[in-house]
């Protein structure tokens, strides 16, 4: 069985490897009092997945006779990297300085999983708003932040 997660992210990630996600990085920055670097015009789209959401894909597919099959695990949904800095804003209920930079080569530029087969053949449905993932993942760099 092969599951291609998408974007997925959550508490624990490290901000600072090398193919980071985007949530674990604005939310390292955020904790941090920085601003968050958006590559390009910030309309570029993910498909985010809570981690835990990925970790019950993965339990599903284990429990379930779909050997040899491949599965796109995600939300479902397309959001922009300017919704994730929005957000950040409304929960902190600060502004997050958005720092400008050049888009780089070979970023893509949408991406969104067709989850309807996972949910048809693993009874995958992910859990996990945006929201609350953002939620839990920025506490987790808060606290990360008050030990520094």
């Amino acid at each position: 069985v092969v599951l291609r997660a998408f974007n997925a992210y959550g508490p624990r990630q490290d901000p600072n490897a090398p193919y980071a996600g985007v949530i674990a990085k604005f939310c390292s920055a955020v904790a941090a009092g920085r601003g968050v670097e958006i590559y390009g015009d910030g309309d570029q789209t993910r498909d985010f997945l809570y981690a835990a959401d990925a970790a019950e894909a993965m339990e599903l597919a284990g429990e379930r006779p779909v050997a040899g099959q491949v599965f796109n695990i995600g939300s479902g949904s397309a959001t922009t990297v300017t919704e994730v800095a929005r957000l950040l804003s409304e929960i902190t209920a600060n502004p997050v300085k958005a720092v400008r930079k050049e888009i780089r080569p070979g970023d893509v530029r949408h991406s969104r999983a067709d989850i309807s087969n996972a949910m048809d053949k693993l009874g995958f449905t992910p859990k996990t708003s945006l929201r609350e993932g953002i939620e839990r993942t920025l506490a987790y760099h808060q606290e990360l932040a008050k030990k520094t």
